[in-house]
């Protein structure tokens, strides 16, 4: 199979021919704003089963849509007014909604009836996904293998099986977000939370490991962290803390404090902080922070072991209250 190198030049005439193939029931492995992807014509119903074929998929788990405006969305899935702002901030670009089906539509339709859709950040796929109603799309790797974020780090079957491969060079290799948006408020099926306190030392760490013993069961799909806003470095926590989330039955030893960055920011799908100066202080360093939620859990008043306990407590009930809510879970797909 012939390699198609992308460039600035030539970008107009590669999406021209892979829109040819895709129109003729090919399937296409392409770069784009997060990890390469297999697409095709998400009216092709042989060339979607093929999708499945190469990556080894189960049925049960439906193709992703790639459109390029949200109107054409609307023609597969009824989009929740209440939602539109949030996802038009997020579109185009990393994110996957997922939306009711407004009728079923054959490997894109999951079996409670949703449907999913992005508008990726990528001109090559704007160019493409112009031409068509809808692309069904899905990572270019064997399902259950890591996402290749190059052609070289993809399996020679998906390649030698495509029908045309464009190379866009390394890309960014981090799956989309993933919000249900069927209910308000949006919940979070894939993404990253990230729990802010001050040092990063007593509550953020206690958040962080208190919502992954939480979710254990319930969505491995989330990625949890946790940093302090007012640490210059990296360090050990309080004893305080270890002591008390170990008499929870969870073990925290290893973990180190670590400053909020930029990149923690900017990756974070929620942001918790403990007050509301926190909030502030976010939003003046970090301008373009969103979903930033105040959690209301103060500082110990002393260094006395009883005090720590009670914020292990108040953290269990806020999180369990306030950040659960907020995630999907796998059991109700």
């Amino acid at each position: 199979m012939k390699v198609f190198e992308l460039n600035d030049s030539n970008r107009k005439q590669l999406a021209e021919t892979t829109t040819k193939v895709l129109s003729n029931g090919g399937v296409a492995i392409v770069p784009t704003d997060t990890v390469y992807g297999l697409i095709c014509d998400g009216r092709n119903l042989q060339a979607k089963d093929k999708i499945f074929r190469m990556k080894g998929r189960s049925y049960e788990k439906p193709l992703i849509g790639f459109v390029n405006t949200i109107e054409k969305v609307t023609t597969f899935a009824h989009i929740p007014h209440p939602a539109l702002p949030f996802i038009r901030k997020r579109w185009p670009g990393a994110t996957t909604f997922i939306f009711k089906s407004k009728e079923p539509l054959a490997y894109m339709s999951s079996n409670q009836g949703n449907i999913a859709f992005r508008i990726p950040a990528y001109n090559l796929i704007s160019d493409i996904t112009k031409e068509f109603d809808i692309v069904a799309s899905t990572s270019a790797n064997i399902s259950g293998q890591e996402t290749p974020s190059t052609i070289k780090q993809m399996p020679d079957c998906l390649k030698q099986m495509a029908d045309i491969i464009i190379c866009g060079g390394r890309v960014n290799g981090r799956s989309s977000s993933i919000w249900y948006v069927t209910k308000q408020p949006p919940r979070l099926l894939r993404g990253n939370i990230l729990f802010v306190c001050e040092g990063n030392s007593c509550r953020s760490p206690m958040a962080e490991f208190i919502l992954r013993e939480l979710l254990k069961d319930v969505n491995t799909g989330i990625k949890i962290e946790s940093a302090g806003i007012n640490i210059l470095r990296c360090g050990s926590i309080s004893s305080n803390t270890c002591e008390v989330m170990k008499e929870a039955g969870i073990n925290m030893d290893g973990f180190i404090a670590k400053p909020l960055t930029d990149c923690l920011v900017k990756n974070a799908d929620l942001i918790f902080v403990m007050d509301e100066t926190q909030r502030q202080r976010i939003l003046f360093s970090f301008p373009e922070a969103e979903n930033i939620n105040v959690l209301n859990v103060h500082e110990p008043v002393n260094s006395d072991i009883e005090a720590y306990r009670q914020i292990r407590d108040k953290l269990f009930h806020v999180i369990k209250e306030s950040v659960v809510p907020r995630i999907i879970n796998i059991h109700e797909r």
